[in-house]
This record gives C-alpha cells, structure tokens and sequence, in this order.
C-alpha cells in the first residue's frame, strides 16, 4: 500500500482515462484493484437506459465486493468506459468536470 500517481496505477484499461486524476493514496492492494478493472463489464454509452442501468447495476454489485474510495471507483469504472461513453468522458475531463464520487459520476452518463 503505497503512494500511486493516476495514469501507471492500473495495469490495463483506459489511459486516458486514467490521466488527470492526479496523486492519490491508494487504500486497497494493487492486485485487488486490478482484480477489479478486469472483472468490470465495458460500457460503450449508446442512447439505451436498459443497457446503462445493466453497466450501472454490475459495477455496483463489483464496487460493493470491496472498499475503494470514491477516486479509485471513478478511476475503474471510467477505465471501463468505450466509444461515446469514453468521448463524453474526455469532454468532462476537458472541462474539469470530473465527477468527485461514484454517485456523481453515474449522474453523467
């Protein structure tokens, strides 16, 4: 349990995503948080509430599996992030709207 810095700390997913989210102590092992990004399902952020509430509901349940803090929940689940998802998440980041909790960030999408 160390000291990560954004964009390395996952070993796979999204670097873009990844990046901006600035230094944050990491308060689970990077395994576990690992083991987490691989299990989360894509969201590709179609016009489909059904699809949305599906991503939304699994990634939830995966969240509830272990005790991340907001910033590592954000960071995940945007590493799960595809095509139009993944476009409306550059824009907020461009525009430093990053979401600050996991309750936020479900709001945008």
């Amino acid at each position: 349990m160390g000291e990560e810095t954004g964009a390395g700390s996952l070993p796979h997913g999204n670097s873009h995503a990844q990046q901006h989210m600035g230094t944050f102590q990491l308060e689970v092992h990077d395994d576990v948080l690992a083991m987490v990004n691989y299990t989360l399902p894509s969201f590709e952020g179609k016009f489909d509430p059904h699809a949305y509430i599906d991503w939304k509901l699994k990634v939830d349940a995966e969240f509830d599996n272990y005790d991340l803090s907001e910033k590592q929940m954000i960071l995940t689940a945007s590493s799960a992030l595809t095509k139009y998802a993944l476009g409306e998440w550059k824009h907020l980041r461009r525009h430093n709207k990053v979401p600050s909790t996991w309750k936020d960030f479900k709001m945008f999408y």
